[in-house]
């Protein structure tokens, strides 16, 4: 169990728990992101997180957390569902996952949107100070395999095209196909989802000018995760890709993780 002092430096140690791991955005030590994880996690969760979860992206039995916070089981069990309810804990069957802010908490926490309304504002404002600080820049000029661009559809049809009569050694790769990419996907769900990064925008005042229409993506067991919460919608692959068509028409850019195997989102970005 991590032992926390004091509430300055309880927020701190969940500050350094949400950084570290592989492929982590870590969270700079900032008045900012006090702000912003003291609003995103009361103390009470703060506290269960801090105690029971030793890194991000590992799930972790109901017992463990019983053992290691001291929370007697049922009351234990009904702080976890509500963070899970409200997107500050993933779920993997009957075991919970602490992800770290970015790149996941906050995409989870902004999709789902069921937090207290003024908390999750000042969440989203915190945020968009945090950018204007350079934060989450650091993926553009990192070897983090977060975003991976991919291609438009229509240019990577007509290579295909073109290379049909070529040599199979010098035809476009696979991964650089988005609907083979997708079809991957392990189960074969997906789900069309509220863009997290455009829901924190227009909470915090600055809504995107490009489009408010739902393009991101969920996969796999995130997919069935969101389909459960009745919160996005289950479509089918053809279905996926008319979607994917219409958000690069509106100028969006396909983005995810540089992975082979698919991952288990992908977004549609804007410039904004």
């Amino acid at each position: 169990m991590i032992c926390y002092m004091n509430n300055s430096n309880l927020y701190e140690q969940l500050r350094i728990l949400l950084s570290e791991g592989e492929n982590v955005i870590g969270l700079p030590k900032h008045e900012v992101v006090d702000k912003l994880l003291r609003n995103m996690y009361t103390e009470q969760e703060a506290k269960i997180l801090v105690s029971s979860f030793e890194k991000v992206s590992t799930p972790t039995s109901i017992r463990n957390i019983v053992k290691l916070s001291g929370i007697p089981r049922e009351e234990l069990k009904q702080f976890l569902e509500d963070m899970h309810y409200k997107g500050k804990l993933f779920k993997l069957g009957p075991l919970y996952m602490l992800l770290p802010y970015l790149p996941g908490g906050f995409e989870v926490y902004f999709t789902v949107n069921r937090d207290d309304p003024e908390r999750i504002k000042k969440v989203a404002e915190a945020h968009l100070e945090l950018r204007k600080l350079g934060f989450s820049y650091e993926l553009s000029s990192s070897d983090h395999s977060i975003y991976r661009v991919f291609p438009a559809i229509k240019p990577t049809e007509k290579l295909i095209e073109v290379s049909n009569s070529m040599d199979v050694n010098y035809q476009v790769l696979p991964f650089e196909i988005l609907q083979i990419y997708l079809s991957k996907a392990v189960p074969k769900l997906y789900a069309v989802i509220p863009c997290s990064c455009r829901t924190a925008a227009k909470l915090a005042g600055k809504p995107c000018k490009r489009t408010d229409e739902n393009f991101c993506v969920a996969t796999g067991i995130l997919a069935k995760s969101i389909i459960d919460q009745e919160i996005g919608e289950e479509v089918t692959l053809d279905k996926l890709m008319e979607i994917m068509e219409k958000a690069e028409k509106q100028g969006l850019v396909h983005e995810s993780f540089n992975m082979q195997d698919t991952a288990m989102f992908v977004c549609n970005c804007c410039s904004c």
